[in-house]
């Protein structure tokens, strides 16, 4: 009797406990995924006030600093449309013969407001880009490099006319906007202002390299260059606002696959279970684990290349670690697991700022400067025939011997090269 009791009340008891175990579980994860949502809200809702409360002064390359934010004058380059219009300027850089030098002329006029505007934003006293974060991904990243090849080119034409140190402060100026670009923003609209600052640091490093200019001329190169490098701060942490930017991207939609569509990823099913089929679970487990190596990243930079490298060993494995599918995909493509990262994508920048003004000092001196490489212990030259190299090591550590380019293959050096004057 008491085994019937009790078999009765397990074939009862079961079930009903299986009933109520659902919905119980239903409600939980519902109550959790709300929670947890609210909780990254409040956060990026406080990122959000943090980035624009960020001093966005920065130091002016001659004269007083005019009041007034930079960014009023760059806007202008926002009207510009199709900003594709632009694209011949890069072939003209390259020395293309194809590209028809009459057309090009014609170009700098049609955008000599432009090139104004430029100007303008770069002798104000703030450059504050007043990102509209709440709004998530920008679409203007690539408008820096754009502009600056415009200016590169209207700057080769100074050159040419003889206005070599009009040329040489458009150049500058053109180097202060591109940093302005890459100053409190996303990952995206950073690189954007970095392949501009390429643009124009290798212009200037060209127009130095022509020997038409003063030693006076060469000196206040340095002088300015040194003043751009002063004015880095704070631009590491375009990793950290990258994820304020997904993450009000993904808040405002509440779905992964908008993000997969902006980053053209199709045709993936995401496996929710490890976040009790909660889609917005799995969201909210991303941001945050994305966040905490973004901002282990954002250290990274100013460490010594050996300790970043390091630091961002230490970032994939965490990444390799991480159990959300979202960070895999995101990261890695369709591999199941992420492919190796490094975002310290600042210090090529200022390799190239302090190879510029190593050439400068150089060309001034007839010495060679003690620069410290952002990649190693000091930046290298040698003289072959009647040309000196200057060089970075590189993101691998390794000394090649001066042997790459400007923007090298993988394992060679940043090189900037000077051809010697015949006395």
């Amino acid at each position: 009797m008491h085994l019937s009791r009790l078999k009765a009340l397990v074939l009862f008891g079961v079930p009903v406990a299986i009933a109520l175990a659902v919905p119980a579980a239903y409600y939980w994860i519902q109550y959790a995924e709300s929670r947890r949502w609210e909780q990254m809200r409040r956060l990026l809702e406080e990122m959000a006030r943090e980035a624009r409360a960020r001093d966005a002064r920065r130091p002016v390359l001659r004269g007083q600093a005019q009041e007034g934010n930079a960014w009023d004058d760059y806007a202008v380059i926002f009207s510009i449309n199709p900003i594709r219009d632009l694209y011949p300027a890069f072939a003209f850089l390259e020395d293309d013969p194809k590209v028809d030098r009459a057309n090009m002329e014609s170009l700098a006029r049609l955008h000599a407001s432009t090139l104004e505007a430029i100007r303008r934003g770069a002798a104000r006293e703030t450059a504050d880009r007043r990102m509209e974060w709440e709004e998530g991904r920008s679409s203007h990243s690539s408008r820096a490099s754009y502009i600056a090849a415009l200016c590169a080119v209207q700057a080769r034409f100074l050159s040419e006319r003889g206005q070599v140190r009009d040329s040489a402060e458009l150049l500058l100026d053109t180097c202060q906007f591109a940093l302005d670009s890459s100053r409190n923003v996303p990952f995206e609209e950073f690189l954007g202002g970095g392949s501009g600052f390429y643009i124009a640091s290798r212009e200037l490093g060209r127009l130095i390299a022509s020997g038409r200019l003063s030693r006076e001329d060469l000196l206040e190169i340095d002088r300015e260059l040194s003043l751009l490098e002063s004015g880095l701060h704070g631009m590491e942490l375009f990793m950290v606002n990258d994820s304020m930017a997904k993450g009000f991207f993904l808040l405002k939609h509440g779905r992964v696959q908008p993000l997969l569509d902006l980053m053209e990823i199709r045709d993936v099913k995401m496996p929710t279970w490890r976040f009790g089929f909660s889609e917005r679970l799995m969201i909210v487990d991303y941001f945050q684990s994305t966040l905490a190596r973004n901002r282990l990243s954002a250290q990274s930079q100013g460490k010594p290349w050996k300790e970043s490298q390091e630091l961002q060993t230490e970032i994939w494995r965490q990444a390799c670690d991480d159990r959300n599918p979202l960070t895999h995909l995101l990261m890695g493509g369709k591999r199941s697991r992420p492919t190796r990262i490094n975002h310290d994508f600042l210090r090529p920048t200022l390799a190239r700022l302090r190879l510029v003004r190593m050439a400068a000092q150089y060309a001034a001196t007839g010495k060679v400067p003690f620069l410290e490489d952002p990649f190693g212990d000091k930046l290298l030259s040698a003289q072959t025939g009647a040309e000196m190299r200057f060089w970075s090591i590189g993101g691998d550590g390794t000394d090649d011997g001066g042997i790459g380019e400007w923007n090298p293959r993988v394992g060679q050096d940043i090189v900037l090269k000077l051809q010697l004057r015949k006395d």
